[in-house]
């Protein structure tokens, strides 16, 4: 068996977790009614072909791959910081929903920062260690 990379395998991971993260909030109370859903988390359709241009970088070991997919992630991090204001009720969030709504955005932007950072580190560690 080939010995793959660990640190793709693990940025691989981290997005798989924010693709699924994504798709399970559509079902939670909080996005049927007022609709915080769409400032929480990008929709999960975003997430996907990362994740799976992830998935095939780790298997193949082509860090062409990785990096795209940790460039796409940067730029949905941009994107999701945009939303900010969630952390301080900018768009008015109701007492009973605003803890879960602050956890996911806080969730939702640590791992993608990490995906980035990890699939940033990832091809910059492995040309450093393979000299």
């Amino acid at each position: 068996m080939k010995d793959r990379n660990i640190l793709y395998f693990i940025t691989a991971i981290i997005a798989s977790i924010l693709l699924v993260m994504s798709i399970v909030i559509r079902f939670f109370k909080f996005f049927q009614e007022p609709d915080y859903a769409d400032i929480v988390l990008l929709d999960y359709y975003y997430y996907i072909i990362p994740v799976a241009i992830l998935w095939f970088g780790w298997y193949f070991e082509d860090e062409t791959m990785v990096l795209i997919s940790a460039s796409l992630f940067a730029v949905f991090a941009a994107l999701h910081i945009e939303h900010i204001g969630v952390l301080v009720n900018s768009p008015y969030v109701t007492s009973n929903f605003a803890p879960t709504v602050k956890t996911i955005y806080l969730l939702g932007l640590v791992l993608m920062v990490a995906t980035s950072v990890a699939g940033f580190f990832g091809p910059i560690k492995k040309r450093f260690t393979n000299k």
